[in-house]
């Protein structure tokens, strides 16, 4: 694994992130070529910088730069599906109206 304190080499060039980043539709994605544009471009020099351009934790930086050394774009764009929220099943709306009508 490369120093946590080190940006990676970006094989991609900065023409190719940019056509990605234009024609991604997926925000979440789309911020995490923007990463790599960031930092192939030159216009961050360090982890924290990034994290503060994108306004996200370092540590988000640092889990999707992983995600890129370990399998480079494809592993890059692959976004989790969580569990649903159990806070707006329809049941639970019910409830939320119910008191609301109560105040």
């Amino acid at each position: 694994m490369a120093d946590p304190l080190t940006l990676p080499v970006i094989t991609e060039s900065p023409e190719e992130l940019d056509r990605l980043v234009t024609a991604e539709r997926n925000a979440q994605v789309r911020r995490r070529l923007h990463l790599l544009l960031l930092i192939r471009s030159g216009q961050v020099e360090s982890r924290t910088a990034a994290a503060a351009h994108l306004a996200v934790h370092r540590n988000t930086i640092r889990d999707w730069l992983l995600r890129y050394e370990s399998g480079d774009l494809e592993r890059l764009s692959e976004i989790k599906q969580g569990a649903p929220d159990q806070g707006f099943t329809r049941s639970s709306g019910t409830r939320i109206d119910s008191f609301a009508d109560s105040v």
